[in-house]
Formats: C-alpha cells, sequence, structure tokens
C-alpha cells in the first residue's frame, strides 16, 4: 500500500489551518488525492494533510514550507524543508503508486491481510522488475485469498528472503550465516529446530562432517567436542515442544527423534537446509545438512531411499557456507572443524 508521509515531531499539532489546502495544493493530481484522502488525521474525517506534492520551487516552495512549519511545529524551515524532500521522494514513483493504490481498493478491503502482501509484493517488483509493476493489480485478483502462496513465490523467484518466515541467525568461527524457517510449510520440523535453537541446544557445536561441494553436517550434541568419535550419532533428550503454527503439543521420543513432515515438497536446492536422519523413518532429531548443490535424490518426494525433507534456507552468507563445506577433511570429518558459538531465532510469529 503507499507509503505515508513522515510524521512530524512529538506534539506537533495535527488539524490542519483553515487555509491550508488552499496554500498547499500544489499540481495535486488523481494518485495524490486518493492518499490525501487515506491520510486523514481526525476522527471526523478533516484532511490533515494534502502536502502531497509533485512540484515545489520557487515562491510556492517558500510557502510550502512556512505552512508545514505553523502546522507541524518545525523550529525551523531546514526541518520543514527536510520534510517536503521527503515527501517528494515518495512520490517520484507516481506509476508504482498507482498500481498499488488500483490493488488496494480492489483487494485489500476484501481480503483479511492482503494490505501486507499489497505492500511487500509492490516493493519487490519495484527492485526486481519495475516492468511487472503495472500488472500487478491483475496478478492480486488472480490469487485473491492466497496472497502469501503468492508472495512465497515471487521471494522464490527473485531469490530473496520472506518476511513471513522466523530467520535464524548462525554466529560460526567461519562467520555469520542467515537462514529463514519455512515455519508455514514445515511447522513440525521447523518448531522443533526453532525450539531446541532458542533453549541454546546448538550453542557450541561444531560441524562434524562435509563432503565438498555436496553437504556440510550439523547438530550433534557430541561434536561439542570436535575429535569425538561419536559426533554423527547422537540428538537432543525426549520431550516436549509447542507447534507455532497450530499450538499442539509435538514429542521427541526413542532418542529425540521427530515425526517425519512429508507434506512440502521443496527440493533439496543449493543453500536448503535438511533433515539428516538414521535411516529409518521417524529418525529425525536435531541434525540437518545444509546443500551445496541441488541433490534431488535427496527429497522425500523422489523414488530413491532418502527422505529429507527441507526446512530452510540460507538468505545471506552462503559464502560463509561455502567456507565451511571447504574445510580440509578426511573421510568426511573436518580436521579443523567450524564452531557453531550460538543460534538466535528472529521475526518469530506472535
Amino acid at each position: 500500500m503507499a507509503r505515508g508521509l513522515q510524521q512530524g515531531p512529538p506534539g506537533a499539532s495535527s488539524a490542519a489551518p483553515g487555509g491550508l489546502a488552499s496554500l498547499l495544493r500544489v499540481r495535486i493530481g488523481g494518485n495524490a488525492a486518493l492518499r490525501c484522502h487515506e491520510l486523514r488525521m481526525n476522527e471526523d474525517g478533516d484532511v490533515a494533510r494534502e502536502v502531497l506534492l509533485d512540484c515545489a520551487r520557487g515562491d510556492e516552495e517558500c510557502r510550502t514550507l512556512l505552512a508545514l512549519d505553523a502546522q507541524l511545529g518545525f523550529a525551523d524551515a531546514e526541518a520543514a524543508a527536510a520534510r517536503v524532500r521527503a515527501d517528494l521522494d515518495l512520490l517520484a514513483r507516481d506509476e508504482s503508486d498507482s498500481a498499488e493504490l488500483e490493488v488496494s481498493a480492489d483487494v485489500a478491503a476484501r481480503t483479511p491481510g492482503a494490505q501486507r502482501y499489497v505492500h511487500l509484493l509492490t516493493e519487490l517488483y519495484r527492485q526486481h522488475n519495475p516492468d511487472k509493476v503495472d500488472g500487478l493489480p491483475e496478478l492480486m485478483r488472480k490469487y485473491e485469498g492466497k496472497e502469501p502462496e503468492l508472495y512465497r513465490k515471487v521471494c522464490e523467484k527473485y531469490e530473496v528472503r520472506n518476511e513471513d518466515y522466523p530467520v535464524a541467525v548462525f554466529h560460526t568461527s567461519a562467520g555469520t550465516f542467515e537462514v529463514e524457517i519455512y515455519l508455514n510449510r514445515v511447522p513440525v520440523t521447523a518448531s522443533n529446530f526453532i525450539d531446541l535453537a532458542r533453549g541454546g541446544f546448538y550453542d557450541g557445536i561444531h560441524f562434524h562432517r562435509v563432503v565438498p561441494g555436496v553437504i556440510s553436517q550439523f547438530g550433534c550434541p557430541h561434536a561439542r567436542d570436535p575429535q569425538c568419535s561419536k559426533a554423527g550419532t547422537g540428538g537432543p533428550p525426549d520431550g516436549t515442544f509447542r507447534n507455532l503454527k497450530t499450538g499442539a503439543v509435538e514429542r521427541r521420543c526413542g532418542g529425540g527423534n521427530i515425526r517425519d513432515e512429508h507434506c512440502s515438497r521443496d527440493s533439496n536446492r543449493t543453500g536448503t537446509l535438511s533433515m539428516a536422519n538414521g535411516g529409518a523413518p521417524d529418525s529425525g532429531g536435531s541434525q540437518f545438512f545444509i546443500n551445496m548443490r541441488h541433490n534431488p535424490t535427496l527429497d522425500w518426494f523422489t523414488d530413491g531411499r532418502s527422505k529429507h525433507p527441507v526446512f530452510g534456507k540460507v538468505v545471506k552468507g552462503l559464502d560463509v557456507c561455502r567456507r565451511i563445506n571447504c574445510a580440509a577433511a578426511v573421510n568426511e570429518r573436518p580436521v579443523d572443524p567450524v564452531r557453531v558459538h550460538s543460534v538466535s531465532v528472529h521475526n518469530m510469529p506472535p
């Protein structure tokens, strides 16, 4: 949705002086008029800000600065000028805003949460494919009620972070990388990982296995000791955790294992995180691997014996993951394993 103008300082008046509209009506077009309507400040509907300018020069600019100074309580014209410049920067994108406003009027009023996706999708198209912004209203109508699905597809297409997902930040001895966690797609697997991460389970563990150019494996508690011969055989303790999507109580049992979650057909592509297991059904716990190439034979939905559901993807710091994967190794065991100091999780659902 169209971005609002910057707010004035605390305590500034929100009421419009009587002559403000006539003073500041500088070539306001249809799009700007719609914005003015949306940016009403008073409950009775009085327009408190008709300052949407697409030009401000000479004497008109001076009058604008004076009026803003009086309305918003700025102490000097310099602060008011900064306000005008910020407003002008917003209006430099008029064509994209027109498409956004059209979507807002047609979709957001009828679909809960659609407003947020209008804004996110418009920003993505502006950055990655501005020529397609005009087609966004039709696309949003096609996906009415399925806006998260459309947003996910666009994020995947342009390989950008999906704001709907939690983000796990890995602080390691080789650097930092960030992973989006597919909570909406595989909620049991994702909730298990988040619960372990937030509880500090992964802190101090080393990457115990690397297959250069293929995978890097992590998450075994025995690998806190980088030379432990049992690294790769351990898991978390039995217990329970909350499914962060459904609220249900999930269990770890039989050596900290969770039930397999074969529901989202996400392939083991480069940069994705996938559950490791013991080769039998329901034998995954805390261990996972980062794919360093596309490994379709590991997908749970193919004919192969390996069944490894993907639950996240590296969205920042893939170069760090490559450094981890290129470490010298003997029989797939790193000579000098990379240590994960801590894992923090952000952008959690309410």
